[in-house]
């Protein structure tokens, strides 16, 4: 089974080949899920798009920082790097 992370806005991201999880630092691939909300979040369409996610600061077991990049073709609603700090509840969008 894949690992889910939480929605973030319009975005969630599954990881189908996990790397080294426990290491000070891990990279995964996966798919990037987005809706387009084209004409409206309601009316969008799911879209997917090839992604690595790479996880670090590992303390006591939890990661604390992601960069997810898009490796491929992906939405103009999706940036081609995002980066989050995690927390125990969920990921935080790092802007700028």
């Amino acid at each position: 089974m894949a690992d889910v992370i939480p929605p973030l806005t319009k975005e969630v991201v599954a990881c189908s080949t996990p790397g080294s999880w426990g290491a000070r630092t891990a990279t995964a691939t996966g798919k990037g899920f987005a809706n387009t909300c084209t004409p409206s979040c309601v009316g969008g369409k799911l879209v997917t798009y090839p992604v690595k996610v790479v996880v670090s600061r590992l303390s006591r077991g939890q990661y604390h920082h992601m960069v997810v990049t898009t490796t491929g073709r992906h939405p103009k609603l999706v940036s081609h790097v995002s980066t989050y700090d995690l927390s125990s509840s969920g990921p935080a969008l790092v802007i700028g």
